[in-house]
């Protein structure tokens, strides 16, 4: 459990008559016919749109602030997390005609983690937060904190969540200017996208039935009308790539590794740095497995072009030999994903 689901435990008393989780809202992103198998697609996290009503209490600017706390399972770790705290422009010093207005956002909240099964367990929370208080530079010092995490590498954001939470932990407990306008800890057993919301309201004041999302924007609709109650609607969902492979820390720099004794023109040092970039790729937590060994095959057939034989060498010494093609400058330049 994260800090929110600690504070939801806290608060329960007083606010547990008027939220209600509405799972499985209806199709996600990518589609509620994909079914998903451990180790083939990777996940996401999106808040899609959101209505904020408590913040009519400040009678003043505010700024809207979403929390998450993602938890699953990791190659190599029982659990990992992912957590996030982000103050879109869209909900950044707002006024008090912004009460009640339907604010689309379609943020990510988490980028592409591998699924290796099991459940994902996922804290949401929506926050409005009175501006011009000695919360807004700590407000935005935490999102700052954040954006240098990141939502997509786990050993990059490990060491920065505990400042995330104990962050968020200060910010909610200044009640005279802070709301929780809907939160959520629950755990999900994964097997297609789904896209949730997250509703002020007693569960017996609207038709369940009733809810839909609009498809042009995404905000929640009940009987076909936007809904009149504050909520957030999120979404898990899954695509088969993940964009910024290049940038996963420990492959990066193994990559930069090999390059370095393939451009040296030294076929032994260089056979040596592939092999420790293939088990990288291979071990690695951030890929799933067909994407481990697409790309441990592309490193291996650069190796075979850049010494393809030519008869060229350096002062006859046959251990050196001038690489044969141009070299991606980049681990992301590899193509992992091209046709």
């Amino acid at each position: 459990m994260g800090w929110l689901g600690s504070l939801l435990a806290r608060v329960s008393g007083e606010i547990a008559e008027e939220l209600t989780f509405i799972e499985g809202l209806s199709a996600s992103e990518s589609g509620n016919s994909v079914q998903l198998a451990p180790d083939k697609c990777y996940l996401e996290l999106y808040v899609e749109s959101l209505r904020i009503e408590k913040a009519r209490a400040f009678a003043t600017r505010f700024h809207g602030v979403v929390y998450s706390y993602v938890t699953f399972a990791r190659l190599g770790d029982s659990s990992s997390v992912v957590a996030a705290v982000t103050k879109p422009s869209k909900l950044a010093d707002l006024d008090s005609g912004s009460v009640g207005k339907v604010i689309t956002i379609s943020r990510k909240m988490m980028g592409a983690v591998p699924w290796r099964g099991g459940n994902l367990a996922v804290e949401l929370g929506l926050f409005s937060v009175k501006s011009g208080s000695l919360l807004s530079p700590l407000t935005n010092l935490i999102t700052r904190i954040s954006d240098v995490a990141g939502i997509s590498f786990v050993e990059l954001a490990r060491p920065f969540i505990p400042l995330l939470t104990e962050g968020m932990d200060l910010i909610a407990g200044q009640t005279a200017d802070v709301r929780l306008e809907v939160g959520v800890d629950s755990t999900f057993e994964l097997n297609k996208p789904v896209t949730c919301a997250i509703i002020a309201a007693p569960r017996d004041s609207f038709d369940r039935s009733a809810l839909s999302l609009d498809p042009v924007d995404r905000k929640l609709l009940h009987k076909g009308e936007p809904l009149q109650a504050g909520y957030c609607v999120f979404s898990i969902r899954t695509t088969d790539r993940k964009a910024d492979f290049g940038e996963i820390p420990a492959l990066k720099e193994a990559f930069a590794a090999f390059r370095k004794s393939v451009l040296e023109g030294q076929p032994a040092l260089a056979r040596e740095a592939l092999a420790a970039f293939r088990r990288a790729v291979l071990l690695s937590p951030d890929l799933i497995a067909e994407d481990a060994k697409r790309l441990a095959s592309l490193a291996e057939n650069m190796m075979s072009e850049a010494f393809a034989p030519t008869g060229i060498t350096f002062g006859g010494d046959e251990s050196q030999r001038a690489p044969t093609v141009s070299l991606p400058m980049n681990l992301s330049d590899l193509g992992l994903y091209n046709p």
